[in-house]
């Protein structure tokens, strides 16, 4: 129970005190400083707004991926400005990945386009000036051009024209040397691979037998240009290089290389000589060569005839394998026919092979005369 506030009237009165505290059979009280009455209703919140994708992001990124460098970088920096930005009542855009792929793209065009500027200033490789006819080797290289026969080098194996090379003494590590030089014929431009072949038949003269028998040495050649060509170079550099994982220590003329293991001849085959019992060095036919077999055949088992007559017997057996290998037009203008026979030694051995061979009427061979 509350003591109600002292009238006006009475000077003596007391200020307004607080009300006493509620006795325990009160109900609770009603809470201060709001009205009577149910709760006012809350208002609800509004709902999100969904950020949109910006279109500007969008074609920055496909301008970008077309090589559009200038519109890419131009969408994409409105794009990220865009969506930077909060508009009211809205959250800011979507698509700032989408710029920046935009831009990252135009930059790799860029780059691309500064690298293939830089091929083209310098050419299309490490030893190329981008002109033909105009080449210019790189520092610690020559063009093998200028070297001189004799001269030892290091040349790429994978370089199958060898234009460029680092000059070496022949004494220190090296894989390849200068054995010649040849001219080719004045004549129109025939095309580089025919010009090759041209050269490597100039440059097999030039190329020592003791490196022919050497499997892992080969033959390159350095030609002209189409450019020198019509400027009327015709010099070619004749070249063995190493094909191995080792390297050379001294001059060519200095290795001690042994000829390889010669089988017997066959029907076409060419040789140096034939001047002993043991099988004859077989060459290219294109080199030059003392003989050539157009026919072997065995002679029955028998006692040995003794030379005189076995040399007639070969005689009449090879010229019957020479109708049987040109026919009636046997080039007896141009050659002269011959039979290497048994000795009496490899007969009683038991070794009767009669080689039929022919030989050139003025010289050496130069080409086979034996029908394929």
């Amino acid at each position: 129970m509350t003591t109600p506030p002292p009238t006006d009237d009475n000077p003596d009165s007391p200020g307004w005190a607080p009300p006493d505290a509620p006795g325990p059979d009160a109900g609770p009280a009603d809470p201060p400083g709001l009205p009577p009455g149910p709760p006012a209703a809350l208002e609800a919140p509004s709902a999100p707004v969904p950020a949109r994708t910006s279109r500007l992001a969008i074609a920055a990124l496909v301008t970008g991926l077309c090589g559009l460098v200038l519109f890419a970088i131009g969408f994409a920096i409105a794009a990220l400005v865009r969506t930077g930005r909060r508009a009211e009542g809205r959250p800011a855009g979507k698509g700032r990945g989408l710029a920046i792929g935009g831009l990252a793209a135009a930059a790799a065009w860029i780059a691309a386009a500064v690298a293939v500027g830089v091929v083209a200033a310098v050419g299309a490789g490490p030893f190329s000036t981008g002109k033909e006819g105009s080449l210019s080797p790189p520092k610690g290289y020559v063009l093998t051009s200028t070297l001189k026969v004799g001269d030892c080098f290091s040349a790429d194996l994978y370089d199958a024209a060898a234009r460029f090379v680092t000059p070496s003494p022949c004494q220190h590590p090296h894989n390849g040397e200068v054995v010649g030089k040849a001219t080719l014929p004045d004549a129109p431009f025939p095309g580089h691979r025919q010009l090759t072949e041209q050269a490597e038949k100039a440059c097999e003269e030039k190329v020592p037998a003791s490196v022919k028998a050497a499997d892992d040495l080969k033959l390159r050649t350095d030609v002209p240009d189409k450019t020198q060509w019509r400027a009327g170079t015709r010099g070619v550099t004749c070249m063995i290089v190493l094909v191995a994982n080792h390297a050379l220590v001294t001059p060519l003329a200095a290795l001690n290389i042994g000829p390889p293991p010669q089988s017997e001849p066959k029907r076409g085959d060419c040789v140096e000589e034939w001047d002993s019992p043991e099988p004859p060095r077989i060459v290219d036919c294109t080199v030059k060569h003392k003989y050539q077999v157009y026919a072997v055949y065995e002679m029955r088992e028998g006692k040995y005839p003794g030379e005189n007559a076995l040399v007639e017997l070969s005689a009449a057996e090879c010229a019957k394998h020479a109708i049987k290998v040109w026919g009636a037009r046997v080039p007896l203008h141009l050659v002269d026919p011959n039979a290497a026979t048994p000795t009496k030694e490899s007969w009683n051995e038991g070794y009767r092979k009669v080689f039929c061979v022919v030989s050139g009427k003025k010289g050496p061979l130069k080409r086979s005369v034996v029908p394929h």
